[in-house]
């Protein structure tokens, strides 16, 4: 209807009215005339055009257009099965069903028009946060969330997911954040660095300060594709802008420069240094030797890895 709206934190909900370029805020301060819970952290305007709103204390509601005010839904009852008062996340799939991500009772379904709710196993937490959820931008069924630390792909129609965690050291609240680039990529923000995962090769790739991110711990939720393609992510220290079309993994490898040579731990085995010999040759009294070499590289050296690859022939008569 060419009107806006806009959370805040701490001030409830303002509607914005361009022509007359007045407001309307609906908070605690308001009254039973326009309430809702003074902190929104998320709204979707559903494909029949209701607004729903998560909040961080007052679970979830679904703006009524006819009266002018906000239904509550999930923190009525402190003994129902469904009782959350944190909703952090909601998303609706092709089939019109609303997931609403949760602290605690994890995710759950929403019929919106009967008003129903369905708990959804996707873990076997007592306690589960769905901390993220995000609409797979090509196929409008699939769901990933960020619950309990691990990196979901859920299917809205069978209701399976498969789980894409890897064991991060350090990432102790899951990922806080996530996009989905015109490449199919994964960005995903965290309290450790920023990460990207395609979907495609199930690879992970962390990028850290000496790649150029504001800093290893990320805001919630505050994480963006813009209309131009390019990626804004908030962190506690600044934040990143960037188009993910230009984020290459370097594949060009390294020159290798040979250092050193042992053998049976005693150095000196040549006159000559090592880099300026073309063949070296062993004999079987000499069966034990460690080869020291570098990699003549000064960009990001953490990042450098390295492995070996050995030949063993063995007579065999």
């Amino acid at each position: 209807d060419g009107t806006f709206w806009y959370s805040t934190n701490g001030g409830g909900v303002y509607h914005y009215f361009p022509e007359t370029k007045k407001y309307r805020n609906y908070c605690p301060a308001n009254g039973p005339a326009h309430y809702i819970h003074e902190s929104p952290v998320h709204m979707l305007l559903d494909k029949d055009n209701n607004l729903w709103v998560a909040t961080w204390g007052e679970g979830l509601f679904l703006y009524d257009r006819k009266t002018d005010n906000f239904v509550n839904f999930l923190a009525n009852d402190p003994k129902s099965e469904f009782y959350s008062p944190i909703v952090l996340n909601i998303t609706q799939s092709a089939d019109g069903m609303i997931w609403v991500g949760t602290q605690k009772i994890g995710l759950l379904k929403l019929d919106p028009t009967t008003k129903t709710f369905k708990k959804v196993e996707i873990g076997n937490a007592k306690e589960l946060s769905v901390m993220c959820a995000l609409l797979d931008r090509t196929n409008k069924n699939k769901l990933w969330l960020s619950a309990g630390g691990h990196l979901l792909e859920f299917d809205s129609k069978s209701e399976n997911y498969i789980d894409h965690t890897e064991v991060i050291k350090g990432l102790s609240s899951g990922f806080l954040g996530m996009v989905q680039d015109e490449a199919g990529h994964l960005w995903l923000s965290s309290n450790l660095d920023l990460y990207r995962f395609d979907p495609a090769i199930k690879h992970y790739t962390v990028y850290t300060t000496a790649d150029g991110t504001q800093g290893k711990e990320f805001n919630y939720n505050a994480i963006a594709k813009l209309s131009n393609n390019k990626l804004i992510i908030g962190g506690t220290n600044g934040m990143n802008y960037f188009d993910p079309k230009d984020i290459h993994e370097k594949l060009i490898p390294p020159a290798i420069e040979f250092t050193d040579l042992l053998v049976l731990n005693k150095p000196g085995f040549f006159k000559e240094e090592i880099g300026y010999i073309n063949e070296i040759n062993l004999s079987y009294r000499e069966y034990f030797f460690s080869i020291s070499f570098t990699a003549l590289i000064f960009q990001i050296p953490q990042k450098i890895h390295s492995c070996t690859k050995w030949m063993v022939w063995i007579m065999i008569g």
